[in-house]
Parts: C-alpha cells; structure tokens; sequence
C-alpha cells in the first residue's frame, strides 16, 4: 500500500510541474535570449546541410508580430547572433518543424509556430523530471519508505528556481539537462558497482548530449578530444587481454580476462599510450601542444560566456541615459487614448552613430491586467529620418520596459522625437507610461501637445548585439 502511495506523491507532484510549464507557455512573453535561440533556428533552417554554422553569417531576428494560435514573425535584422552554440539541439528542432523563412522586398523573414516549438521543449523536460523522480524513488526507497521525506524529495525537484520557466522555452539548456541527468544516472550506477554496459552507455551519451548542447564553440572541441582519448582508453583496456594473448603471455591474459568480467578495469599502459598518443595526433601538432591550449581554450570560453552574460543581463553595450534610475516623484500621464500623444526629444549624438543600432526602453503601465490594443511608438528627425513600429500589449507587465531598437542609417547628429499613442477608445483597452523630474533629457516632455517640466521614463542606449557603423 505505501509503494501506491509514493507513487501518487510523485504522480502528483510531476503533475504539477507539467501544468507550470504550460502556464508558462501562454504567459511568457519574453524570455532573455530566446530571440537568439530563434534567430539561431531560422539560420539553421536557411542552411540545413551545414554542420558547423557560420556564426558570423547568423543574424538576430527582432520585431516579433503575433498572429493566431501561437504563429509569429520577426524580421531578420542586420546585427550579428551572438551565439556560439554547437547545433546539436537546433538540428533537432529542426525535426520538430514549425520554422519558414520567407524573402521579400520589405526584408527577410522568418514565420514561427511558437506553439509546437515550445511544447516540444516542455516534452524533454517533462523527461528530465520523469527521470529525476525516478531516481530519487529508487535509490531514496532504498534508505527509507517514508512518505514525507519522498514528498520534500519530489517537492525539492519539482521547485527548482526557473526550471520550469526555462523548461517551457525554446533554449538549448533544455536538451543539456537530458545529458545531465543521464550522467548522473550512469554516474550511480558506477557508484553502485552495476554489471553491464548499461552504466557507460549513461554515462557516455550524458557527456555527448552535455557537451554538444551546451558548450561555447570554443569549449567543446577540447572536451570532444577528452571524450574520445577516456572512450579509447576504456575500450582498448577491456580488450587489452588479446593482445597479451597474442603474445604468448596467456596467464596473464587469462587474469585480465577475470578482472574485465568482473568489470574491474585497469588501463594497461602499453596497449592504452600508442592510442591516447594517436588521439592527440588527430588534434594538432604533436598532440601535447593542443592538450596544453586545452585549458586556455576553456578559461576562454568561460571567460568569454560570463562577459557575454553580463553584457545581455545589461542588454546594452552603451547606455546614454536612464531617467528611472534614479527617479524622482513619477506619475503617471493618464490612459493612452486617442488624442493624448506623449512626445520626448533626445540629443542624437557621435558616439550613438557609431553602432549600427540605436534603442529606446520605454516603461509602461498595464493597470495589471490584459490590454488587447497595440501602442505605437514613432522615432523620426527634421532631416528625413523615421521609423514607426507596433508593440502588443496584450503580453506586456505592468511596469515592464519594452524595448524598441531601430537602424542608425539615415540619422543625423540633431534632435530626434519620440512620439508614443495608441488608438483605444477607452480607459479599460489603455496602457499608460510614467514621468519623472530627473530630467537627463534636456528637452521636456509634451503630454497632449503641452510642455512639462519633467521627462519620460526612459532608457536610452546601443542595445546588446549592435555592431560597429560602417
């Protein structure tokens, strides 16, 4: 009877974790990096016989439209992807479908079933968890059978921080979480002592599925070549006994033959140097000297991955003025209907004409609940230069910066206006935006066509990802 009672725990408590997942499907409008993970989809889809892509040739996809049933579409910008993933999972998704590029004359564009891609993810998830449970029934029933401490076991699991946040996305830490616990499975049964081929199957396949999902392109060749020379070492030494059979030690051959069936494996030198000797050969020069750049490549490829984490968590490479960070007496304008328009200026200047890209975080207010009608955010200069974008509000916090990133081509160093209204009829479609008396933008803002001595809750910066002005 307490063995059907663990089992509902766990049954319970793996229910549970699925629902968060597909609540967050629906819920999350952004998640950091995802554009990145679909801009890296759709190279691959545009390139499906390449093995290694061509980082430098990925572009980041923006301006996200939301169409029905979890259909969207970005534009596939200018500015280079920043990641450097292996392709491993991106192949897969590959399978799961759901990605058409399309070539227009307004630009490049590439059509997403979020829906299917999203759900595919929450499957390999589910797997891990189903996994974890699993070993946390079988190797914790062996110490107790009590079904408060399984309980904590599965609740532990199942409240890992942004698990199943990150677990409903579409993210390549996903499929590095199946090569995760397949290492620690195999890893167990190591540690159990179990007989078989079943634990270096684990552990070999946890290892690939880590390594190929999950490392910096710089990282994982050199756990490639470790992998392959731990590979060659195992097998050569659990068929070393022929070769001293072969030659005519067979007493010998006969005592490793015993130890190999017992599954004790001690790599006998001179059969396992030639092949670790060979493996390094394969990877450069004599072989020593690419073992010797080993670390250095991965101190790289860590140093580089925490530079590039902070520099995204940031989301800007240069920031030009932040009016809410150090805000003063903020209110609110009022509900964004027609006939209110919010309009600030800012000095556009060298610096920002350096990069390719230029940005504007605006933060909104919801009121706290669902608003159906978009915004419309207008970035134009006296010389010529505009641009008008849409923003859906129906997916936007309350409080929540939305960014909007626009070319730098065509700018002039002068004064450039943002215009910001919508079109609902009433308050309870409307979104608001917030101003403040730190005034870092030396022009005021005009709320309905009149001056206030105050400025628009505003960011202004080179987002993350801009490259250098040609």
């Amino acid at each position: 009877m307490k063995k059907y009672a663990l089992w509902a725990v766990y049954g319970v408590m793996f229910l549970l974790f699925l629902f968060k997942m597909f609540y967050y499907r629906e819920e999350l409008y952004y998640v950091p990096d995802e554009d990145a993970h679909i801009s890296y989809l759709a190279y691959v889809q545009d390139n499906p016989d390449e093995l290694i892509p061509q980082y430098q040739n990925m572009k980041l996809c923006r301006d996200r439209i939301e169409f029905e049933n979890g259909l969207c579409r970005y534009t596939i910008g200018d500015s280079a992807c920043y990641l450097q993933k292996p392709p491993f999972y991106y192949k897969a998704m590959q399978i799961v479908g759901g990605v058409v590029t399309q070539e227009t004359s307004e630009g490049r564009f590439v059509y997403m079933d979020l829906d299917r891609l999203k759900t595919a993810n929450i499957y390999l998830t589910a797997f891990v968890m189903i996994l974890m449970l699993y070993l946390s029934y079988t190797r914790l029933g062996k110490l107790t059978q009590s079904v408060l401490c399984h309980g904590l076991a599965a609740l532990a699991m199942t409240s890992v921080g942004e698990f199943a946040k990150y677990g409903s996305c579409i993210m390549n830490d996903n499929l590095t979480n199946v090569g995760t616990v397949l290492l620690v499975w195999g890893v167990l049964q190591y540690v159990e002592r179990k007989r078989g081929l079943t634990k270096h199957l684990l552990a070999v396949s946890g290892v690939m599925l880590t390594v190929l999902s999950g490392l910096s392109l710089r990282g994982y060749l050199p756990f490639i070549a470790l992998a392959v020379i731990a590979g060659a070492v195992w097998l050569i030494s659990c068929q070393s006994y022929r070769l001293w059979h072969l030659l005519g030690y067979k007493a010998k051959a006969r005592r490793l033959l015993k130890e190999r069936d017992q599954r004790i494996i001690r790599p006998e030198l001179p059969v396992v140097l030639p092949c670790v000797l060979a493996v390094l050969l394969l990877f450069g020069g004599f072989g020593f000297e690419a073992m010797a750049s080993a670390e250095g490549g991965i101190y790289n490829s860590i140093y580089e991955a925490n530079q590039e984490r902070q520099m995204k968590k940031q989301g800007y490479l240069v920031l030009y003025a932040d009016t809410g960070e150090k805000a003063s007496d903020i209110e609110e304008v009022g509900y964004l209907m027609q006939g209110l328009t919010v309009e600030q200026d800012f000095e556009v200047t060298d610096e920002m004409l350096g990069y390719n890209q230029l940005a504007i975080a605006v933060q909104l207010g919801t009121y706290d609940r669902k608003n159906e009608i978009p915004l419309y955010v207008e970035a134009y200069q006296d010389s010529g230069f505009g641009k008008a974008y849409k923003v859906d509000c129906s997916r936007v916090k309350d409080k929540q910066y939305v960014e909007i990133v626009f070319p730098t081509e065509g700018m002039q160093q002068e004064n450039c206006h943002i215009k910001i209204y919508s079109e609902a009829t009433n308050g309870n479609q409307a979104v608001t935006v917030y101003t403040t008396k730190n005034c870092l933008l030396a022009p005021a803002v005009k709320v309905a066509g009149a001056d206030k001595e105050r400025n628009l809750v505003v960011r202004v910066f080179t987002p993350y990802g801009a490259e250098q002005a040609e």
